[in-house]
């Protein structure tokens, strides 16, 4: 029984530990070789200029005020995408584009990248790097679900939307519930949209979307911990707990992070 009980009590913490500090670890290494990729392309002017595959680098963001500085923008905005950054909607141009484009970043878990979009004001600067050249924007508004939505840009223009989820107090940094806009205006005349048309987003990939993709893989993960922890009990008693700890403790966290990896791409896409 007190196995038992101290493999869930561990489980439970691992879930809270796993998306905040092992997935800050995980975005900063996906950052890492998504920028060495991306500034390769922009050197041999082979960067995307329009839909691409999900998880390739699109952008580069940088936020000043709340405190990003060259952060890649991935293609898509699903959990497991904006595991690694923040993500692009794939049925918004992209920025400097003619039109509006939006981008998606999480608050809390695996880097929270977006996590300080609240403190932008009004004139701030955003900033972008495309295939299409370097862009300028400046927020406009910062509003919530229900505020009255930004006029739609004229043809020649370009509106950036930054999505992120939000809380009132305590839950702004901790546990947002709610969703986060910031509008801003492109500097300038934006260039042409791709030719390629846009493709449509499903709802698992708007702001606070949940994919159920990942279910069936983590009813099998947490399966393989229930029967790692069954013979880990058989084998305390027939080894001794100190042999089943070193036999049993690389299992069982392999078997974690499995599981907490499925879990993760079910939360909010955003928090």
């Amino acid at each position: 029984m007190t196995w038992v009980l101290g493999c869930v009590v561990a489980l439970g913490l691992w879930g809270l530990v796993y998306p905040v500090l092992i997935g800050t670890l995980q975005e900063q290494d996906s950052q890492q070789q998504l920028f060495a990729r991306f500034r390769s392309q922009l050197s041999q002017a082979t960067a995307p200029i329009g839909p691409t595959a999900y998880g390739a680098p699109v952008a580069l963001l940088s936020i000043p005020r709340a405190g990003l500085r060259d952060a890649v923008v991935v293609e898509g905005t699903g959990g497991a995408e904006l595991e690694k950054g923040p993500g692009h909607l794939r049925s918004s141009v992209l920025p400097g584009q003619a039109g509006t484009a939006e981008l998606l970043g999480r608050a809390v878990t695996f880097g929270g990248p977006f996590g300080r979009l609240d403190q932008l004001r009004a004139g701030d600067v955003i900033r972008l790097t495309t295939g299409q050249g370097t862009f300028t924007y400046r927020v406009e508004t910062l509003r919530h679900p229900g505020d009255p939505l930004p006029v739609p840009p004229a043809p020649t223009q370009s509106r950036l939307v930054l999505a992120t989820a939000t809380g009132a107090g305590w839950r702004a940094h901790v546990a947002p519930t709610t969703q986060l806009y910031v509008d801003a205006a492109l500097d300038g005349t934006a260039v042409p949209a791709a030719n390629s048309p846009l493709i449509a987003a499903p709802s698992s990939e708007q702001v606070m979307g949940v994919a159920t993709d990942s279910l069936l893989l983590l009813v099998v993960w947490l399966q393989l911990l229930l029967v790692t922890v069954g013979g880990a009990v058989w084998l305390s008693w027939r080894w001794g707990r100190r042999r089943t700890w070193l036999v049993a403790v690389p299992v069982l966290l392999a078997l974690a992070i499995g599981a907490s990896t499925a879990a993760a791409q079910m939360l909010p896409n955003v928090l």
